[in-house]
Parts: C-alpha cells; structure tokens; sequence
C-alpha cells in the first residue's frame, strides 16, 4: 500500500474521531450551561425571598414613622407654626418616597433587574434629591452647585437611588471644620453622557477607589457608613448598560462618576 493510500484511509478515520470529540465537548458544554441556569434560578429565587423579606421588614417601622408623623402634622402645635409644619411634611414626603424605593427595589429583585426605561430630565430628578436631603444640607452648611444635565432614558426610581447615594456620600465624608462643596456636572463624549458629583471632602486613596464600589467596602471602617451605597450605584448603572468610576480632583476630595448611553 502506498503512502498516499494510507493517507487517503486515515482521512476519514481521523474525521470521525473529530466529530466524535467536538460531540463530547459540546455535550458538556451544554451540560455546565444547564448546571449554571440552574443555579442562576436558585440565586434568583433566593434574592426574591430575601428582597421580600428586606422589604417588609423596613415597612414595618416606616409604618410607624409614617403614622406617628401624620399625626403630628394635624397638632395644632405643628399646623400654626410654618417651620414645624415644613419640616414634618419633609418628613412626610421622604418617608413615601422611602416607601415607593421598598417596593421598586423588591420589584426589581422579582423580575430580574428588568430596567423600565422612560425620558428623565436628570436636573429635574436631582431637584427631588436635593429637597430629601435638605435638611442633611441645611445641618451641614453645604454649598451645591449644579450643572446643565441632560434628558436619559432611565429607570427613574433606580436613578433616584443613584443620585441619592452619591449626593449623601459627598455631605456626610467631610473635612473637619469644613463646610461641604458639591458639583454636580454632565459631559457627552460620544454615544455616552458622563455626569459627575465631585466634593472637598475627606477623599479616597487611589490604591482604595476601585474597590469602593464592592459590597461592603468601606474606606474608613470608623465611619459609619454600610458599604452599601457605592455598589448599589455600580449595579444600577450596569444595569443600565453603564459605567462607574472615582478619582481625586485636583485640590483634594472625591470625584464619582457614572456614564449612561446617550
């Protein structure tokens, strides 16, 4: 038998042996896919339980705020002086918003971190923001400036908890005996708007700030911060198809920024 006769009988040989290990691998590849969806719903079915219970057990004291600060608003103490009656309906209206926050948050553990898109003005939403935080501002002597934002199709109530976090971030990390300075600013760059919240306040470590954003992560444990803050910020806008980041402005504190699609 000649060499090129061998060559010719080994061809198929050598295919169907080929065939025969592209078939084992993809079958285990649809093995490990089936494992891993597997385990995805039960990470799913357990973050549904967990934000079910999360839930009701913040209601069961904003129920009380709720009612106790109602009646309050309707004592004549509170109803004839103006500054009472501002401060309790602040009061008021956090707490709802609180209350609609729960519900979004455990809706969106229950359907898998669907986004629900709609055109938000973002300067209009910070407006809301920033009345919920006016007496942390008010108490702290801040100063916030804020730029022109533009008009992103976002989930409106996640966007609320991101602005939030950053903007109550900046006013509580302060400087000893120094008043906080907070911008708020947007630049396009392309197909993405980036807007930022920058402060003069205690800063992060360069070597610290990507981790900032992890569960948990703190970076000073003496503060009285949960960790939580940062990562709901970088979960939310990935979930937007998004990016988040943090640096050190020249000057000192701490710039935080995220970029969402345009």
């Amino acid at each position: 038998m000649s060499g090129q006769d061998l060559i010719g009988a080994s061809g198929p040989r050598d295919a169907e042996l080929e065939l025969t290990r592209c078939a084992r691998e993809l079958e285990a590849a649809r093995h490990e896919l089936t494992e891993t969806r597997r385990e995805l719903e039960r990470a799913r079915e357990h973050l549904t339980l967990f934000a079910g219970q999360v839930g009701h057990d913040l209601r069961t004291p904003l129920t009380a705020v709720l009612a106790h600060a109602e009646m309050l608003a309707g004592e004549s103490g509170v109803a004839d002086d103006a500054d009472l009656t501002w401060m309790v309906q602040g009061v008021l209206r956090a707490a709802h918003r609180l209350d609609r926050m729960i519900e979004e948050m455990v809706s969106y553990a229950r359907h898998g971190g669907v986004v629900t898109r709609v055109d938000t003005d973002l300067g209009q939403l910070l407006e809301v923001v920033l009345a919920d935080l006016a007496p942390l501002i008010d108490r702290t002597g801040a100063v916030v400036v804020v730029d022109e934002l533009p008009t992103l199709a976002v989930d409106r109530q996640q966007l609320y908890a991101v602005l939030a976090n950053l903007l109550s971030n900046a006013l509580r990390f302060v400087r000893p005996d120094t008043n906080p300075s907070i911008r708020v600013s947007a630049e396009r760059a392309g197909s993405r708007w980036r807007v930022a919240v920058t402060d003069n306040g205690v800063g992060v470590p360069s070597e610290q700030q990507e981790t900032m954003f992890v569960l948990f992560a703190r970076a000073d444990k003496r503060s009285d911060g949960s960790g939580i803050g940062l990562a709901t910020v970088k979960r939310v806008v990935e979930a937007h198809g998004g990016r988040v980041g943090m640096d050190s402005p020249v000057g000192g504190g701490t710039r935080v920024w995220f970029e969402l699609p345009a």
